[in-house]
């Protein structure tokens, strides 16, 4: 019947753009969608506006932004993805570079739409600008650039899905805005970890990452970020117990993986453990000044099991 065969034909359809806009978004669900959550998770710990509702639409407030700054990445990337990771959506073939840039405008608009409706306009607004400034204006190619636009859109995502999640209480913004600019210095002290796993693909790209440009100054800054973070954290909220001795020195021992292990295999594994845990001092700090020591110290034991 023509009805059905529509129904199956639209069914495809969807099937295939869904399974386009999944890839494009693949590699960074854990480094923004997951740490994201959990942070607008954390601040609905005895908040009595909580609804799943909400965190859902947070969520989904997220992955579409984040869906946007990827279309734009990859567009501007296309031969480093079709070395590195064949099977994005534009170098495997699955849609034209066209097609992607169509795409992205039509999404910034309708991330504009329901920031508005949502009353986080200004946390869009800051993420549209700086997905720009970072892929179409080129700044992700030298080490400040790109450590300080990471620092601001991860202000701006955690910002906003805490926002949302909170039912957007006007008494909530200036404690989340203090979360997130917390939360912003961790990454922007230290979000070049990430670097020293891809010193090859960046050779290749001539990108000033702080890894090629200062070898040494990056170890450095590096280590001492990482272990000011820890220490600073776990007087925060764990000093008063003995198992948060553990907190310190998690981050103290990735801070000397960083130091005394230099091979390509080494930068690789510490860069995935900094991504597991670069989160675990923020939201924690999150918890403790929000709803006290005892809060706090559960989610960062969860935080510490995963």
């Amino acid at each position: 019947m023509p009805s059905t065969h529509f129904l199956r034909h639209s069914l495809s359809k969807i099937k295939h753009f869904s399974n386009i806009a999944f890839l494009f978004t693949k590699s960074d669900l854990k480094t923004v969608v997951l740490p994201v959550t959990v942070f607008s998770a954390v601040s609905k710990i005895n908040s009595a506006t909580y609804s799943h509702r909400h965190m859902g639409i947070s969520i989904l407030w997220t992955w579409i932004h984040l869906l946007h700054f990827c279309i734009s990445n990859q567009v501007s990337s296309i031969a480093e993805d079709a070395a590195n990771k064949p099977w994005r959506p534009i170098p495997s073939g699955r849609i034209k570079p066209s097609q992607a840039s169509i795409i992205q405008w039509f999404l910034g608009s309708f991330c504009v739409l329901i920031s508005l409706y949502w009353n986080v306009s200004y946390a869009s607004t800051v993420l549209l600008l700086a997905t720009w400034i970072y892929n179409d204006r080129g700044l992700h190619n030298h080490w400040l650039g790109k450590n300080s636009l990471t620092s601001v859109g991860y202000v701006s995502f955690n910002l906003g899905a805490a926002m949302i999640s909170n039912s957007q209480k006007s008494h909530d913004i200036a404690l989340h805005t203090t979360k997130s600019f917390l939360m912003g210095l961790v990454v922007l002290t230290t979000a070049h970890a990430g670097d020293f796993a891809d010193i090859v693909g960046d050779q290749r790209m001539k990108r000033q990452t702080l890894p090629l440009s200062y070898p040494n100054m990056a170890r450095v800054s590096l280590a001492g970020g990482l272990t000011v973070w820890s220490i600073y954290g776990w007087y925060w909220y764990g000093r008063h117990s003995n198992l948060w001795l553990f907190f310190p020195l998690f981050g103290i021992i990735l801070a000397w993986r960083f130091w005394a292990f230099r091979f390509p295999r080494d930068d690789q594994t510490s860069a995935n453990m900094y991504q597991a845990s670069k989160y675990d001092v923020a939201a924690g700090f999150h918890a403790a000044l929000t709803y006290g020591l005892d809060v706090a110290r559960c989610y960062a034991f969860a935080s510490c099991l995963f």
